[in-house]
């Protein structure tokens, strides 16, 4: 049963992967700024919140003009630090302005790790989470490192969860593990998909 899971969540990383890397750029760019007009509209997000958000990659969607918009409208915003030495662990830091971001050894934009930044998880507020694939019932699919399901453990049970997503992510007979964690919230260009209420 499980290798027939695992088999199943394969090809379907394979798949989402190939149907985002597939998106046209000016469509990317098009979903990207519909998710970041919905988010800044939040009602959660009315007032400043420390934000735990992460910089896009490989045609995930955009994050690098919504974080300059939080930043704007006065949240503070920390971003994740991969652990060089702990497999599957990630920290979080807050930073100035892109010009401090420096590039890890995947490739990923990170924040320059000064102690003094160090967020502590349980005090996030929100968290946005890049993903695979979810379904409607707050299930979460993602590049199966870990790192997220890891950090979910170590939040507030007040910390809203947002996932962002194109559309064709859905889907609506998702395979969980038992180590998943769901989320309480997806935005996608078209939809905003609430789990779990928590305001």
């Amino acid at each position: 049963m499980l290798s027939h899971i695992k088999k199943y969540r394969d090809e379907l990383r394979l798949k989402m992967k190939d149907l985002r890397a597939n998106v046209d750029p000016k469509l990317e760019e098009e979903a990207s700024n519909n998710i970041a007009t919905v988010l800044l509209d939040h009602p959660f997000l009315q007032e400043a919140r420390l934000i735990g958000s992460y910089v896009s990659v490989r045609h995930e969607i955009s994050t690098t003009t919504l974080n300059a918009k939080l930043k704007a409208q006065g949240h503070s915003l920390a971003l994740p630090v991969i652990d060089p030495k702990i497999k599957g662990s990630m920290d979080f830091f807050t930073f100035e302005d892109d010009s401090e971001l420096i590039e890890n050894r995947f490739g990923i934009l990170e924040p320059p790790p000064f102690h003094e930044r160090l967020i502590n998880p349980e005090i996030f507020e929100v968290i946005l989470l890049p993903l695979l694939a979810f379904d409607l019932k707050g299930n979460r699919m993602g590049m199966g490192g870990g790192y997220y399901d890891r950090l979910l453990k170590k939040l507030s049970a007040s910390c809203v969860l947002i996932g962002l997503a194109y559309d064709f992510q859905l889907e609506p007979n998702l395979q969980v593990q038992r180590w998943d964690m769901p989320i309480d919230e997806v935005i996608t260009p078209k939809e905003h998909y609430v789990f779990s209420k928590k305001y």
